[in-house]
């Protein structure tokens, strides 16, 4: 399976700069575009991007390049223009020699690598991509360590190679970033790179569903279902399950079904069964569509209100 590379700094990237003391142009400019002024933005950006010749030298210059390279990447306060996007993210990018006085520059290298892995503004270049992810890795952006963990994991502009994309992995996951923690504990529960290891699996899935990743909470339902790495246990299975649903898992939310249907790891309860599986099939789950028939001829017509008011309540909070 394909993994796909995730996005960059495009519009975060904004903030990092908000507690240093800049020239007034950049401060306001910075003012005007969380306040939504992105023409102002871009006016005054502008004046610090090229009012002189020392400006390619000089942290603000380098900043307010990189954020007009923002506006133009998502068409604020200018037209959408991925070509004027990628110009302006070089002439930072190119600052690399620059990077350990300069804080945008490995921003704006992996926002480079992206714009060359999708073709944006530039000719599609996987090759190109890895360099510029590799550049910025090695200033520590963690977005372009995992990036080039993606790479070598697809064989993307690189040979394929499961080893270096879980090194890769690591080295983002142990710095707290989320998707590296996922990919890390699917490395290690299919033996991809590193010896298989459910107990190390399980360990990763856990730290990036106590950040709230669906897609890691239902890993850990599925593995305490199964035994694979920690006990058995059905309930905890639930508990996971049911905040991967809550998180807006469609597969999750047709187990959640399943689970009320069976009364395994949660109190047998039809009429919530089939809340969940409305919830599925709202959602695109085909299989909840059967489920749901079912489940509706072993209930009343009452209940089938109950669960379809309980389903509201749930799918406004997701």
């Amino acid at each position: 399976m394909k993994r796909l590379i995730q996005v960059g700094f495009f519009v975060s990237a904004l903030m990092f700069l908000a507690s240093v003391s800049l020239a007034d142009n950049f401060v306001n400019g910075l003012k005007a575009y969380n306040s939504g002024d992105y023409t102002k933005a871009h006016e005054l950006w502008l004046i610090e991007a090229v009012k002189d010749s020392s400006a390619t030298e000089s942290n603000l210059a380098l900043s307010a390049q990189f954020h007009i390279g923002i506006l133009y990447y998502n068409g604020q306060g200018v037209p959408q223009d991925y070509v004027e996007a990628a110009k302006w993210y070089r002439l930072v990018a190119d600052q690399w020699h620059l990077a350990e006085r300069y804080s945008p520059i490995d921003n704006a290298q992996l926002n480079l690598g992206l714009m060359y892995a999708r073709g944006q503004g530039v000719p599609q270049d996987q090759k190109q991509a890895v360099e510029w992810f590799r550049l910025a890795a090695e200033l520590g952006n963690i977005e372009a360590q995992l990036n080039l963990g993606v790479m070598y994991y697809n064989g993307h502009g690189v040979p394929q190679d499961y080893v270096e994309a879980a090194k890769r992995y690591r080295l983002a996951a142990k710095q707290g970033f989320v998707t590296s923690q996922l990919y890390l504990g699917e490395m290690y529960y299919n033996g991809q790179g590193v010896p298989q290891d459910y107990i190390e699996s399980a360990k990763w899935f856990r730290l990036a569903a106590d950040q709230d990743l669906a897609e890691a909470q239902l890993n850990l339902g599925v593995m305490y279902r199964n035994g694979q790495g920690v006990p058995q246990d059905y309930i905890e299975s639930a508990k996971w399950y049911r905040l991967a649903a809550e998180n807006g898992s469609v597969t999750a939310q047709f187990i959640m079904g399943t689970l009320y249907y069976k009364g395994q790891g949660v109190p047998q309860d039809y009429t919530t069964s089939y809340s969940w599986f409305f919830i599925a099939e709202s959602n695109g789950n085909e299989m909840a569509s059967d489920r749901l028939k079912v489940v509706k001829g072993m209930i009343s017509s009452t209940q089938v209100e109950n669960a379809l008011e309980i389903a509201k309540a749930i799918m406004a909070k997701l």
